[in-house]
C-alpha cells in the first residue's frame, strides 16, 4: 500500500470555493532544504544519546550540574524549554520556570533528560550550536560539511514540534521509499535522493525571532506555493497533532487550496499498520477523525500567532472558518480515499473477505462524492462480484452492492444498464425484505428517478404513487 496517499490529480481534491485575498506583504522565506540522507544522519548522530544540558553547553560537567543552585537550574531549564512537551501557550509554559517551590533535582532530572522530541532537538541543540552566527543550521553546520545534503526544496514538511524526532524522520523515510517503490511501478526511476525537505528547524536561523509583521504567514504560504509539495506528517493516527495546531491546519489549507500543490502524507510504520487495520475494520472512525477539524479551535505556542491565524481565516478566507475547515477535510478525504483505493486494489481478486468488500464499497462511495466515477465504478465492480461470490446474489449485502453500482452508473449516465441493476436491486429486496422495507422502498424512488430521467413517466408515477 502506498502509505504516502501522494494525491496526483489536483483537480479532484483541491478545494475551489476558499481562497485567500492576494497578500502584499514580502517574505523572501529561505529557498534551501535539506536531503534525506542528512536527517537519517542526524537521528543516527550520537549528539541524540546525549542529554540536553550537555548538548547546550558541552563545558557544563556532571559535577558543576549537582551544585548549581535553584535559581541557575531554572534558568537552564528555560534555555531548554523543558516543559515544551506539556503543550503549553508558551506565556504559560515561561512561567513554570519562574516557580521556586519546585526543587532542585526535578530540574536537573529534566534538563538531563535525552532529546526526544523536534522541540527539544531545537533548543538543545540547533538553536546553541547556530548562536551568533547569524545563519540556519542547514548553512552554518551542514553546508560545509556536505554539500550536497542542501539544496533548492523540493517538499515542504507539516510537522508539529512535539512529535518524536526519530519517528518523524522515519515517517518521512517510509513515505520516501514508498513512492519510489509507485514510481518504480510506473517504469519511472526513484527520486528519494533528489528530494530535499523544507524544514523550518533547520533552514530558519532559530536564533532570529524578530522577523517582520506576518512573516511567518507570508513565508510559510510563500514557500508552500513555490515547492509545489506538502508532506504533511500525520500522528498519532487516532489523535493527530496537526489537526490542532493552528500553523498545521494554515499549512493544510494553503497546500490543498493552492493551485499546483501536491499534498502528500507521511505516517510511521507503527501508525502504517494502524491506518490499514482501521481501513479494513474501522473505516467510519477513521474519516471521522481525519474530517474533525476545527480551525476556530486550534492553539499555538504563540497566542500572538494563533490570534493572527484566526483573523486571517475568519476576514480574509472565503467562508471563514468554516469554509477552511471544509477545504482542509475534504483534502484529507480525498488522500484517505486514495490511499483505501490502493490497499483494496493489492487484494488478489477472487479472494476478496467480508470486511475487503465492505471496504471496497465504502471506498467506492468516496471516489463517487469526489467525483472520480471510473475508479468508483472498478471499485463498485470489484465489491459486487465479490458479495455475489460470497455472501450469493440475494443477500442484502449483494443488493446494496448492486443498488450502488447502479446509482453510479446513473451518474455516468449510462441510464440502460443503471435501470437493469435497479430493477436487479428492487427485485430482489421485495423477494428477501418485504414490499415496506425501508431499503425496498429506497429502491422504489432509485428506479422511479431514473424511469424519469430517461423520459419513461407513466412507469415513474406509478412507482412514485407507490
Amino acid at each position: 500500500m502506498m502509505a504516502d496517499g501522494s494525491n496526483n490529480n489536483h483537480d479532484n481534491n483541491k478545494a475551489t470555493t476558499t481562497t485567500t485575498k492576494t497578500t502584499t506583504a514580502t517574505s523572501a522565506f529561505p529557498n534551501l532544504g535539506v536531503s534525506l540522507a542528512f536527517l537519517i544522519s542526524f537521528v543516527e548522530s550520537p549528539d541524540l544519546d546525549k542529554p540536553m544540558y550537555q548538548l547546550a553547553r558541552p563545558a557544563l560537567t556532571q559535577q558543576d550540574l549537582d551544585a548549581m543552585d535553584n535559581v541557575s537550574l531554572r534558568q537552564l531549564a528555560k534555555e531548554l524549554r523543558v516543559h515544551h512537551h506539556l503543550h503549553l501557550p508558551r506565556s504559560e509554559e515561561l512561567t513554570l520556570y519562574d516557580d521556586v517551590t519546585t526543587p532542585a533535582q526535578e530540574w536537573r532530572d529534566a534538563v538531563s533528560r535525552l532529546p526526544t522530541t523536534t522541540a527539544e532537538v531545537g533548543f538543545s541543540l540547533i538553536k546553541p550550536r547556530t548562536q551568533g552566527i547569524g545563519e540556519c543550521y542547514a548553512d552554518a553546520i551542514v553546508r560545509p560539511s556536505h554539500p550536497d545534503w542542501v539544496g533548492k526544496p523540493t517538499d515542504f514538511l507539516c510537522h508539529a514540534w512535539q512529535y518524536n524526532f526519530k519517528n518523524f524522520v522515519s515517517a518521512l523515510q517510509c513515505e520516501a521509499e514508498e513512492r519510489d517503490h509507485h514510481r518504480q511501478e510506473q517504469g519511472l526511476q526513484p527520486i528519494a535522493h533528489e528530494r530535499f525537505y523544507w524544514n523550518d528547524i533547520f533552514v530558519e536561523n532559530q536564533n532570529f525571532r524578530d522577523k517582520p509583521e506576518n512573516y511567518f504567514q507570508n513565508a510559510f504560504q510563500e514557500a508552500i506555493h513555490s515547492i509545489g509539495r506538502t508532506v504533511l506528517i500525520l500522528m498519532p493516527l487516532k489523535d493527530p497533532v496537526p489537526l490542532t495546531r493552528a500553523w498545521c491546519v494554515w499549512e493544510m489549507f494553503c497546500s490543498i487550496a493552492g493551485e499546483k500543490v501536491e499534498l502528500a502524507i507521511a505516517l510511521p510504520p507503527s501508525e502504517r499498520v494502524e491506518l490499514e487495520q482501521m481501513l479494513r475494520e474501522e473505516f467510519d472512525e477513521i474519516i471521522n477523525i481525519l474530517t474533525n477539524v476545527h480551525v476556530e479551535t486550534s492553539e499555538a505556542s504563540h497566542v500572538s500567532d494563533r490570534d493572527m491565524i484566526h483573523r486571517i481565516v475568519r476576514e480574509q478566507c472565503e467562508g471563514g472558518f468554516n469554509g477552511v475547515n471544509s477545504v482542509i477535510c475534504e483534502g484529507l478525504r480525498g488522500w484517505l480515499s486514495s490511499t483505501a483505493l490502493r490497499l483494496v486494489s493489492g487484494v488478489v481478486e477472487g479472494e476478496e473477505v467480508v470486511e475487503e468488500l465492505d471496504s471496497m464499497n465504502q471506498v467506492g462511495g468516496m471516489l463517487m462524492e469526489q467525483g472520480r466515477l471510473e475508479e468508483a465504478e472498478v471499485m463498485f465492480r470489484r465489491g459486487l462480484a465479490g458479495r455475489e461470490r460470497v455472501s450469493g446474489v440475494d443477500h442484502p449485502e449483494t443488493l446494496t452492492s448492486v443498488n450502488n453500482l447502479g446509482l453510479l452508473l446513473q451518474d455516468q449516465g449510462k441510464l440502460e444498464e443503471a435501470e437493469v441493476l435497479f430493477r436487479r436491486a428492487l427485485e430482489g429486496r421485495e423477494r428477501v425484505l418485504g414490499v415496506d422495507h425501508p431499503d425496498t422502498l429506497t429502491s422504489v424512488n432509485n428506479l422511479g428517478s431514473l424511469l424519469k430521467e430517461q423520459g419513461k413517466l407513466e412507469e415513474a408515477e406509478v412507482l412514485y404513487r407507490r
